[in-house]
């Protein structure tokens, strides 16, 4: 039995629309976890520089110095 012609052009159709939304879809992933591995980059860099500017201040002498006197040894 054969579909008639707007049947076929229908699913045709919506076979197309649902290829179209799918690549869209993986598409659209792929972008934010580009964004999400260049924002981890980026935070990642900003804790070194963070890191490396506290530990060269007094100030996590200070804090280390005044755990130890509570009687906690974080080393």
């Amino acid at each position: 039995m054969t579909k008639p012609c707007f049947v076929q052009s229908s699913m045709l159709v919506l076979g197309v629309i649902g290829i179209f939304f799918t690549l869209l879809f993986f598409v659209k992933n792929e972008y934010s976890l580009a964004d999400q591995s260049s924002e981890n980059e980026l935070k990642q860099v900003y804790a070194e520089e963070f890191s490396a500017k506290l530990q060269s201040t007094n100030f996590t002498f200070e804090v280390l110095q005044a755990i130890r006197e509570k009687g906690y040894q974080p080393d």
